[in-house]
């Protein structure tokens, strides 16, 4: 496989990857538009030792600031035992674990359970609302809301279950997003 379709076969698995061509053949710089691969930089091998170290280092520079600060649209959660990223609209819910001390993230496709605390989970982001001690959700996926039963139900399915007190908070908050669209 060549370098060019490598890096394609790369972006269709991680669309975020940061791609950096180290080449002799600068002549194929312009097939990386072709390719639709977003390459962030493109080094020509027949450069100075100095001049491939300096590029080098800005792309390692850079793509530690995007590990550093996640895109906005990226829920990140960071512990000593796990570090957790997805796109923020995908999730639909957290849960509390049976196993103690861990989470469950539910998303449109995944299920995915690391350590942490469903209390933690809530202030990590504004756009989330914790809806019971177990369950905090992201209420722009919500599609109804059984308020005899206390249920928020998703596209998918799934659902979680409201507490009486959070009940009207919950409403506000999708009340709000409808206005918004």
């Amino acid at each position: 496989m060549k370098g060019l379709e490598v890096a394609k076969f790369i972006r269709q698995k991680d669309p975020h990857a940061i791609i950096i061509f180290v080449t002799t053949h600068s002549e194929f710089m312009p097939l990386t538009f072709q390719y639709q691969v977003s390459a962030l930089d493109f080094i020509d091998k027949t450069g100075s030792d100095k001049e491939i170290k300096a590029r080098l280092e800005a792309a390692i520079d850079y793509a530690q600031d995007k590990l550093d600060y996640p895109e906005q649209d990226s829920f990140l959660y960071k512990s000593n035992h796990t570090q957790v990223q997805v796109p923020f609209k995908d999730i639909l819910f957290f849960e509390t674990s049976p196993s103690v001390h861990k989470v469950i993230l539910y998303t449109e496709r995944d299920r995915v359970e690391f350590y942490a605390k469903i209390s933690e989970i809530a202030k990590l982001d504004k756009r989330l609302f914790q809806c019971h001690r177990s369950f905090v959700l992201n209420p722009a996926k919500i599609v109804r809301i059984d308020k005899e039963n206390r249920i928020a139900y998703f596209r998918d399915g799934s659902f979680c279950l409201v507490s009486r007190m959070k009940m009207k908070g919950l409403i506000e908050v999708m009340e709000k997003l409808q206005c918004r669209h």
